[in-house]
């Protein structure tokens, strides 16, 4: 019999893998950024790109409902000395880069944080962070990152980090993952995932939902660190996950006064090393820890299936909400919202249980946003704002700009919020996902709630949804 774990593991494939499209998508934006770059550079100076993290891993998990998108990692290399530049320097020289891309393909300025330049492609769902390094000739495909925090540069290997990762694997694993092995300076696709790679995305998913909004949530390589060192071969998904649940933290070393979980690739980084500035954080890893084996054991003795479901949910949010039957049952016909691995939210209608459904049309919406500070409230177009992510308590517009169908029609409206601040509101309606019947080109909203939300055009023609049209808006 098929255990509802089992269940959730096999459904990983459709809400939790990275989709086709998508994939393709950042293939084509990461391509067109990176040759680019090489052909400012001709001549000039040698530079390197390639990807890092868990879309070399092959362990990316899709973003939840709740407001998460694609995080593509990659590694900016300028083949410099130590010491012939600094990392301001750096960082300066690689923000202006990117800069000049952004405006030459229309794109959004980059946003510098600690350690990287950020490219939020919203709309597409992702983002890309650009890693500033030079090398550390001192281990073979070692770097040195910079930093705007700190003063000393930091070590990293993220290529020899990825090979560590794969020897990790049984020889079998290995063989299915080197199907797919690209070179160094490609996004790498995997559309088989190994029993080591599934064991990381249940874990991240697990820490992601315990942790949501929270800035003390484990870094994924330290969980990925963790789980390939104590992962036991030979085993099934659902078995190998329970059994490196359990000894999780066993690899986690003390060093006199501090903990340590070395990069295996380079014995200089220590991946636990918030741990050490901040004991609260390594108070929340096992808080999390202890909950989840917790939630696995009442899963094995659970009495009945809608407790197993619960549970499930309780761990892993969303996507396990999804294999429940009658959520199954209801994202039967709405393909976009089973295709993100969503759950409805309590109340929630579908347009396909109200009307029949005949796409035959289109409907244009646009975004217009209250601008800050007017004495006279003044809307503007999304379009003609530099952030796409918008601040609390601002009066929003979506508005119906033209659409094909011919008169005469009714505009219908769905606003459906998400995220933890959603589900925190106190009178049970912040994650509301109701259908508006009135008859109206103009739907004004205020942004409440932190995360990614959407508004749903329909255009009803003679009791038929003729075109709708969805427009989501992330709000800060």
């Amino acid at each position: 019999m098929t255990t509802p774990l089992q269940q959730l593991i096999r459904a990983f494939g459709e809400n939790l893998d990275i989709r086709t499209a998508d994939q393709r998508r950042i293939d084509e934006i990461y391509g067109m950024l990176t040759e680019w770059l090489a052909e400012h550079y001709e001549g000039r100076v040698d530079l390197d790109i390639y990807p890092q993290g868990s879309f070399r891993l092959g362990t990316v998990v899709a973003p939840s409902l709740d407001g998460g998108q694609f995080d593509l990692d990659f590694v900016y290399l300028r083949n410099l000395q130590l010491g012939s530049i600094t990392q301001e320097e750096l960082r300066v020289e690689v923000g202006d880069q990117l800069t000049t891309a952004c405006e030459h393909f229309g794109w959004e300025d980059p946003i510098e944080l600690g350690r990287c330049w950020r490219l939020d492609f919203f709309e597409e769902g992702f983002h890309l962070d650009v890693l500033p390094s030079i090398p550390d000739d001192r281990v073979e495909n070692g770097i040195r990152l910079s930093d705007r925090d700190l003063t000393d540069w930091l070590y990293s290997n993220p290529i020899e980090y990825a090979n560590w990762f794969y020897r990790k694997m049984s020889e079998r694993e290995q063989r299915l993952a080197s199907a797919t092995n690209v070179e160094i300076e490609e996004v790498p696709e995997f559309p088989i995932r190994t029993t080591l790679q599934r064991v990381v995305q249940l874990l991240k998913r697990s820490r992601d939902e315990f942790f949501g909004e929270r800035s003390d949530a484990p870094p994924s390589v330290l969980i990925t660190t963790l789980a390939a060192h104590v992962r036991p071969p030979d085993l099934g998904v659902a078995e190998a996950f329970h059994q490196t649940v359990s000894v999780l933290d066993s690899a986690v070393e003390q060093r006199g006064d501090e903990y340590w979980v070395a990069n295996p690739a380079h014995e200089e980084e220590n991946f636990a090393d918030k741990w050490n500035g901040d004991p609260r954080r390594r108070e929340a890893f096992h808080e999390w820890l202890l909950l989840l084996q917790s939630n696995l054991a009442q899963l094995t003795v659970a009495a009945t299936d809608a407790r197993k479901f619960d549970l499930l949910e309780e761990t892993f949010g969303d996507v396990a909400a999804s294999i429940r039957p009658e959520v199954r049952e209801a994202n039967r016909h709405n393909r976009s919202l089973a295709a993100r691995g969503g759950a409805l939210a309590p109340g929630e209608e579908l347009i396909e249980n109200l009307v029949p459904v005949e796409l035959t049309d289109q409907v244009y919406v646009g975004l217009w946003i209250e601008e800050a500070g007017e004495d006279e409230p003044e809307y503007r177009p999304l379009g003609q704002l530099r952030r796409r992510r918008i601040q609390k308590r601002r009066q929003v517009e979506f508005r119906v700009a033209s659409t094909t169908v011919a008169a005469p029609y009714e505009i219908w409206w769905k606003i459906r919020n998400h995220g933890a601040a959603a589900k925190k509101e106190s009178s049970g309606d912040g994650l509301r996902g109701q259908i508006s019947r009135i008859d109206e080109r103009v739907r004004c909203e205020s942004t409440s709630y932190r995360g990614e939300h959407y508004a749903e055009c329909f255009v009803i023609k003679d009791g038929v949804c003729r075109a709708r049209r969805r427009t989501w808006i992330a709000i800060e």
